[in-house]
């Protein structure tokens, strides 16, 4: 029987990580934390689901210790869509924020999360960040319906949003699936997305973190192992 591992991939880097970490941190799981340096320390708001989401990026002093045992990738400097720039400005907006992080967190980066809607990415995009970049896997924000894992690192999709109301049928179906090859869940969502009320996302309870909570508990109880995005690459290209 192949392992099952467990993946939390999380977007933005905003204030709200400091729970999500909590919490996280509390059941043992890991999480991968996209990051956009160019945005370090700023505040704003986001309108989603008709909330006003008001919203501040955590500063660059508190990276070591808040993401301490998770891993931090790249999100571009200012979250732009890579597919709408041009190849010079691909390779700034992803190397820089690359070399950012890794002064300001102590880690060596080798992920991103493709910002912006879908589609978020495409060829000429996926080329220039192998060729030109130190980035190892690239998320996407496709969702995709089976637990294989990933085939390109470049275009590697997710299993389900946090905030989806089918995520609950989606974490079932990978419990009871049973096959001889290692399976992988990639779970993805922003910390922000945690501020709206549960019952606008199509739940029937109004609190998302202790959402995330529950899921956490559950997940904790079965014998998954819980891995970043970065611990996959290393495993599957056998990296030390």
């Amino acid at each position: 029987m192949g392992k099952k591992i467990m993946v939390f991939s999380i977007d933005d880097g905003t204030l709200d990580d400091f729970k999500v970490t909590e919490i996280m941190n509390c059941y043992g799981i890991k999480g991968t934390f996209n990051i956009n340096s160019g945005r370090m320390g700023t505040g704003g708001i986001f309108r989603q689901h008709d909330t006003d989401i008001r919203h501040y990026r955590v500063k660059e002093e508190d990276y070591p210790a808040l993401y301490a045992g998770h891993e931090i990738a790249g999100h571009t400097i200012n979250h732009l869509k890579l597919t709408l720039l041009n190849d010079a400005e691909v390779i700034r907006q992803v190397e820089e924020d690359r070399k950012t992080l890794c002064r300001v967190s102590g880690q060596e980066v080798i992920g991103l999360a493709y910002p912006e809607g879908n589609p978020n990415y495409d060829d000429r995009v996926v080329e220039i960040i192998k060729k030109h970049t130190g980035v190892q896997y690239a998320r996407t924000g496709v969702t995709k319906g089976d637990f294989s894992l990933p085939k390109d690192f470049y275009r590697w999709d997710i299993n389900a949003h946090l905030t989806s109301p089918t995520v609950f049928e989606k974490l079932e179906a990978f419990k009871k699936e049973e096959c001889d090859e290692d399976r992988l869940f990639l779970m993805f969502f922003h910390g922000y997305n945690l501020q709206v009320d549960g019952y606008r996302y199509g739940f029937d309870f109004h609190d998302c973190f202790a959402h995330l909570e529950r899921i956490c508990e559950a997940l904790a109880k079965e014998n998954y192992c819980f891995m970043t995005m970065g611990d996959v690459w290393r495993y599957m290209t056998k990296q030390d």
